[in-house]
């Protein structure tokens, strides 16, 4: 079928589509037409006009039909016409005008059976995938740090608070503030951190009259991936506060990399309150609450238990550090987030900052 097209004849209404030479002379009797050379015998006689066409027929009382849909009409095939009012909804009830005048009404019926307009489908709804749910305490909005309002001898009395004991997780300060003798230390380290390229650490104790000290310690198997703690190194009348080391930066994490899991998990067999790190300029703190304790207390000493505590720690930790890494975070963020949902799960607190004074990190 050809493009549709406009028709290309103007007749006037009541023509049958054949050429007129003249105007029908009303004073002539019904019967006869007028000619160029007087009146055509009747109907029956020497001389009859043709009739018009199906075609003709149908284009007659509908001037705006294409003539390519009319000569389709004029045919009669009822799957051509079925087909062709599939093809042009709009023309409908023009194109049953067609085929009712062509053909007759039950033709049309027949056709426009056939073509019942079907129920306008509705647009696919796209599958909607459920959300994938986040690992348990992984969350990937930006890391959250407590706003700092505390006076430094807030902030003093903070770090003192954590030092001292396990404090239970709703009591645990928002800010602490670093003793000089570890802001010391930690600087220290640092630089031979990075001349030697290998971790390096020790203990920091609390001293009977209540001043914190640094025990150095080393091992043949310290290096650039590991540090090795030797938690005796206190003391006789001092308590251990917490184990002190360093992580070297790489390519990787240029800037510094919190604490990795395995040096959470190992809180399962230690007891002292703090764990401290330096990397780069930043300095990270956990500290053991209550809650903690519970959790270690529950297993009984019962090394099956403390093991399935421990994996549960470490796959707490491998999932966040996969989402993170998912959602596109990098080395440091990964490690990060890792450390963060195992805070959050097993009521750990985590403080963050540069130089003395260190925020919690939720």
């Amino acid at each position: 079928m050809g493009p549709m097209r406009t028709a290309e004849r103007e007749r006037q209404p009541g023509t049958t589509g054949v050429h007129e030479e003249a105007p029908i002379a009303h004073s002539m009797p019904p019967s006869t037409t007028q000619f160029r050379d007087g009146a055509i015998p009747p109907v029956g006689g020497e001389f009859q006009s043709p009739g018009p066409s199906a075609s003709e027929r149908a284009y007659a009382d509908d001037p705006m039909m294409p003539k390519e849909l009319l000569d389709i009409v004029a045919k009669g095939d009822v799957s051509d016409l079925a087909q062709m009012l599939q093809a042009y909804p709009t023309l409908r009830q023009a194109i049953l005008g067609a085929i009712t005048r062509t053909h007759g009404a039950h033709t049309a019926q027949t056709v426009g059976q056939q073509t019942k307009k079907a129920p306008p489908q509705q647009a696919p709804v796209a599958e909607t995938k459920p959300a994938k749910a986040l690992p348990e305490g992984y969350d990937d909005g930006p890391i959250r740090i407590d706003e700092d309002h505390a006076s430094d001898r807030s902030k003093m009395a903070a770090f003192d608070q954590i030092a001292v004991s396990h404090t239970p997780e709703a009591s645990a300060p928002s800010h602490i503030r670093l003793p000089p003798t570890l802001v010391r230390t930690l600087d220290q380290l640092w630089a031979e951190t990075q001349a030697t390229n290998k971790e390096q650490g020790g203990n920091l104790v609390r001293t009977y009259g209540g001043k914190y000290e640094f025990k150095r310690t080393h091992s043949s198997e310290d290096n650039e991936d590991s540090y090795e703690p030797d938690t005796k190194n206190v003391g006789r009348l001092d308590s251990h506060v917490g184990i002190v080391h360093t992580h070297p930066l790489d390519d990787k994490r240029p800037d510094g990399v919190t604490f990795g899991a395995v040096d959470i998990v190992g809180l399962v067999d230690e007891d002292q309150p703090l764990n401290i790190l330096r990397s780069g300029i930043n300095t990270y703190v956990i500290s053991r609450t209550k809650e903690f304790d519970a959790l270690v207390e529950k297993t009984n000493n019962d090394p099956e238990k403390l093991s399935e505590l421990r994996m549960s720690m470490h796959t707490t930790y491998t999932a966040a550090f996969q989402a993170e890494k998912d959602a596109g975070g990098g080395p440091a963020s990964c490690v990060e987030k890792g450390l963060i949902a195992m805070c959050r799960k097993f009521h750990l607190i985590y403080y963050w900052g540069q130089g003395q004074d260190l925020h919690r990190i939720r």
